[in-house]
């Protein structure tokens, strides 16, 4: 009942907001066929990105949007696509579509579990990419790889000098592999406060993204920036929304 709610409500705002009047970062992990509830289809995730190509969405890095936000620029109508954890199927299921279609996208990669598994909190068991996958993907300048803490812990949920190694740590493993200029962070499962995000600062990060949804706007900051989140149960009307006002609205109701 809570989901078909949901739906309707979607498809009643798509009726009136139609347009990306700001910034969209969309957030992904796996692609595939799992399981998981963090999963999307590769079928869904193919329609996904024919939707934004045909409805010729802009579809940016995420320091590009960092930077329009910096200089004050539009960002009306920017799409970025990033994926958490490193999954193998980033690099054999969603790169390829990623590739045919041109568009840009940032991995946050847990860098002490690459070439390694994790369990989601349903208990899937995932494959993370390699080394060999990581630097492959290094080199198409479309693809950023960038740091998701070393073992996918939340560092809200630890001490202090372990939440700095985390973080401090997997920018350098992410330097080391990638040979990339390592600008953006996202914390395990999207959880910081003050004093983690002072870590990220510190360590040199210009960029970091949280899990709270609704659209980008010209006066974020580009330090707690949202996003929001496409899964397994992301109907197409659902996606549309998440490009539109449809998501700031839908959150705004506090209904579900």
């Amino acid at each position: 009942m809570k989901a078909r709610v949901k739906e309707y409500i979607f498809r009643f705002l798509n009726l009136f907001f139609r347009r990306l009047t700001n910034g969209s970062i969309l957030m992904y992990h796996s692609v595939g066929d799992n399981g998981s509830h963090i999963t999307v289809s590769e079928h869904n995730f193919l329609k996904q990105m024919q939707y934004l190509k045909a409805r010729r969405f802009n579809v940016v890095s995420l320091e590009e949007l960092a930077c329009a936000l910096r200089e004050n620029r539009d960002i009306s109508n920017m799409v970025v696509l990033t994926f958490d954890d490193g999954y193998e199927d980033n690099y054999t299921v969603a790169y390829p579509i990623l590739k045919k279609f041109g568009f840009p996208a940032t991995i946050f990669v847990a860098t002490g579990l690459i070439g390694k598994s994790l369990k989601t909190s349903a208990g899937v068991e995932i494959p993370m990419m390699s080394e060999k996958q990581v630097k492959l993907l290094a080199r198409d300048q479309n693809i950023s790889l960038m740091p998701h803490g070393q073992t996918h812990r939340v560092l809200t949920q630890i001490d202090f000098d372990s939440a700095k190694k985390e973080i401090v740590d997997s920018k350098k493993d992410m330097e080391e592999i990638t040979g990339q200029v390592i600008q953006s962070f996202a914390p395990p499962k999207g959880k910081y406060n003050n004093e983690i995000l002072s870590i990220i600062k510190e360590a040199g990060f210009q960029i970091n993204v949280g899990v709270r949804e609704g659209l980008t706007r010209k006066d974020d900051s580009v330090m707690e920036l949202k996003r929001n989140s496409i899964d397994r149960t992301t109907t197409m009307a659902q996606f549309r929304g998440k490009l539109s006002r449809t998501i700031d609205v839908y959150h705004s109701l506090k209904i579900w």
